[in-house]
């Protein structure tokens, strides 16, 4: 059965249209002041926050180098030694990280119960 141009409908038209209420708060104070910032300039800024996530990365990656390095030499028993080790830097990297965003987030409710007040 054809429809004609005066009978079509919109598909979606049982779903109700919801428009979310934002709050009118002002929460811009919570952003850092300088917003002009570089990539460059935002990667050092958190690397000196926070350094114990990039000693993290760095020693994960030495783990892994060499690790395959002692792969491709035939040596096992240290290629096991290494992603073990790799497994381990990777669990301190990733507390350092949940760390960092909870000491983030209790800076950032501070600012906001310091604001209301």
């Amino acid at each position: 059965m054809k429809m004609s141009n005066t009978e079509k409908t919109n598909v979606a038209e049982w779903i109700p249209k919801v428009t979310p209420k934002i709050d009118q708060a002002d929460y811009s104070f919570l952003y850092e002041e300088n917003t002009h910032e570089t990539p460059y300039e935002k990667l050092v800024r958190k690397c000196k926050e926070t350094p114990t996530v990039p000693i993290g990365i760095l020693a994960t990656i030495g783990a892994l180098t060499y690790g395959v390095i002692q792969l491709k030499r035939g040596n096992s028993r240290q290629q096991q030694y290494a992603m073990r080790a790799r497994v381990t830097f990777q669990g301190f990297t990733l507390l350092a990280i949940v760390y960092s965003m909870y000491i983030q987030g209790k800076k950032s409710l501070n600012k906001v119960n310091e604001r209301k007040s």
